[in-house]
């Protein structure tokens, strides 16, 4: 006999976090009773979607939208000694995954 043939319908990537975090443009979401994480505050934002563009989304695309939508965490960074002094004016650079700086900054006369 013939072989059935399957149709793959929706395709949808979400990129959620539990709050606080919060990815851009992401909307307040509640987990669902029996998930594991029932009255769970969680924010998600939809990255693609098959059933809106009607089309497959590109690799490419959906990985720029998750980096565009990562919640942004301020960072409080303090550089000491390996005795607790702090050491002031200190140079601190962020690199993200493909060798683009990201952050520049230098700690203080306080070391912070």
């Amino acid at each position: 006999g013939k072989d059935p043939t399957y149709r793959i319908g929706s395709f949808e990537v979400y990129l959620c976090s539990a709050s606080p975090l919060k990815p851009f443009g992401a909307v307040p979401l509640l987990g669902r009773r029996g998930s594991g994480v029932a009255g769970t505050a969680f924010n998600g934002v939809c990255i693609a979607s098959k059933l809106k563009n009607r089309t497959w989304p590109s690799v490419d695309a959906v990985v720029k939208r998750v980096a565009v939508s990562m919640p942004q965490v301020p960072v409080h960074v303090t550089v000491v000694t390996e005795l607790d002094f702090p050491l002031p004016e200190v140079e601190l650079t962020v690199w993200g995954p493909d060798n683009n700086q990201m952050a520049r900054s230098e700690t203080g006369e306080d070391g912070n």
